[in-house]
């Protein structure tokens, strides 16, 4: 399995064509937010490769100098699912940012409907199975509540994980007003 950085035009591809049925409309990033974040060095957008075939993704934000980052979109395309490419895929990405911490949002299945809360229950298991280790910080970004999970070596107090979720929103949302509105790290709220 191989990882390569994407372009911004192999990113609008990917966006136009797969994540828009990958990821509910409410959990997609503006293109031109990923492409900004690009230009500033805080976006690897990166394909995943099976024997030089594009089986898949993963986009994360990182924050310069520092030594974490967060996954912010996986998917294994739909053809190539259920053949353990999603296990290679964690563990590609654990080697290839050794000495970082990859935080991974779930969505919470405290907050889901009945159909929606398998779902989530069922990537909180691959997340735990493949190494993922449950922070004990639940976040609210927009109207999504998420568990927060930490991937890699080391560890990290409660309040340093919620000061670099915090460094890492103020890349992707750099307007604060905005982000002060959208983002509650820790969550404050339970509806």
């Amino acid at each position: 399995m191989k990882l390569i950085k994407l372009t911004k035009t192999q990113l609008k591809e990917i966006y136009e064509n797969r994540m828009t049925d990958d990821f509910p409309e409410a959990e997609l990033k503006p293109l031109d937010a990923m492409y900004s974040m690009m230009d500033l060095d805080c976006y690897d957008p990166l394909a995943v490769l099976k024997d030089d075939v594009v089986v898949g993704y993963s986009l994360l934000t990182k924050v310069p100098n520092r030594q974490f980052l967060l996954l912010d979109y996986l998917s294994i395309y739909k053809e190539y699912r259920q053949g353990g490419y999603g296990s290679e895929v964690l563990a590609k990405l654990k080697e290839h940012y050794s000495g970082k911490i990859i935080f991974i949002e779930s969505e919470n299945p405290d907050f889901q409907d009945e159909e929606h809360k398998k779902i989530a229950q069922k990537r909180l298991c691959f997340y735990e199975k493949n190494g993922a280790v449950n922070t004990g910080v639940l976040t609210k970004i927009w109207t999504v509540p998420y568990i927060n999970y930490a991937l890699g070596d080391g560890q990290m107090q409660r309040s340093q994980v919620e000061d670099s979720l915090n460094a890492i929103y103020e890349i992707m949302i750099p307007n604060g007003a905005t982000r002060q509105k959208m983002v509650e790290i820790p969550q404050k709220s339970f509806e």
